[in-house]
């Protein structure tokens, strides 16, 4: 490209945003880029459901992602499922797991949240279910792959920051009950940081689970399978 045609370029930026400012302003101008920090964060977050999915799924180490946060903050917060197993006898055994959330924060109070799988995007004028977690309800057989997030993070900076999450487990918590007939499996997302986006993103994605109010149940089956991978997240 040459210079004069360079020079053309920026000089045609320059004046298209000087127009625009003052035909709709500077409250426009800052929605704008609001929009397009909060845009650039939701691609780091499901960039970083990736990585902990092939954990998960792969058995990968660990994951690695470098991060632009440009005044963003990082932040682990606490979260609670309970899952609960229901046999032929009307008895029940749970298991209820700290799977904690990841949630990356933009300057204008966008949150763009990991936890166990799903990711929400979070703003004044509403929550938008951006992935699903791998909660499955079938004919016979329901899935539920749990993850939980440890580790202390609050940080937030104007420049780059590595986030490092790696396995530290994984485990079965499917109660064995080899003398009793499984007849469902509840997820109680009561206990949540956000028990409203859940509801939403059962009672529109994943509509085999029937309930309501933080409590989604698979009915009818025979088998119940409940996985746990725990990871550790820093960011430096």
């Amino acid at each position: 490209m040459s210079d004069t045609l360079a020079f053309t370029l920026v000089f045609t930026i320059i004046i298209t945003s000087v127009g625009f400012t003052g035909l709709y302003g500077i409250d426009a101008v800052e929605n704008i880029r609001d929009s397009a920090q909060a845009n650039t964060a939701e691609r780091s977050m499901s960039d970083f459901a990736m990585g902990v999915r092939e954990i998960q799924n792969d058995g990968s180490p660990q994951h690695v992602q470098r991060l632009e946060l440009g005044g963003d903050r990082l932040q682990t917060t606490d979260s609670k499922i309970r899952v609960e197993i229901g046999y032929d006898d009307d008895s029940y055994t749970n298991e209820t797991v700290p799977v904690g959330s990841f949630v990356r924060r933009t300057d204008s109070d966008t949150q763009l949240i990991y936890t166990t799988g799903a990711t929400f995007r979070k703003e004044s004028r509403g929550t938008i279910i951006t992935g699903t977690p791998a909660f499955r309800c079938g004919s016979d057989t329901a899935h539920a792959s749990l993850i939980e997030v440890r580790g202390q993070v609050s940080q937030s900076s104007d420049g780059p920051v590595m986030v490092r999450t790696v396995t530290q487990n994984r485990e079965s918590i499917t109660p064995l009950r080899p003398d009793k007939n499984t007849k469902n499996v509840t997820i109680n997302v009561r206990s949540t940081e956000y028990p409203d986006a859940w509801n939403r993103l059962f009672e529109s994605e994943l509509t085999k689970w029937s309930g309501t109010d933080g409590r989604y149940t698979c009915d009818g089956i025979e088998r119940v399978v409940v996985h746990n991978t725990i990871v550790e997240t820093t960011v430096n």
